[in-house]
């Protein structure tokens, strides 16, 4: 009886194993390849942040702008030349 669940664990196991191996190989027949020809996963974050918006850099313009107009330096005429 001992026997029969260790053989009946084993072969669960080895279907288990089966089934992951199965999906793998689906995997790696779907994944996309990108120019170097190396497959590409589905759904994996970029590494690198989003490219900011048109309304985000005029923000940040905007936002210079104000510091710059506010820049006062005092310095003598003659230095400047």
């Amino acid at each position: 009886m001992i026997k029969n669940k260790e053989l009946k664990d084993q072969e669960k196991e080895k279907e288990i194993e089966k089934e992951k191996n199965e999906k793998e190989e689906k995997n790696n027949m779907t994944a996309k390849k990108n120019r170097s020809g190396k497959a590409v996963d589905k759904g994996v974050e970029v590494p690198y942040p989003v490219v900011p918006s048109k309304k985000e850099k005029d923000r940040h313009l905007a936002r210079f702008l104000d510091i710059f107009r506010k820049l006062e330096i005092t310095m003598p005429f003659e230095e400047a030349l």
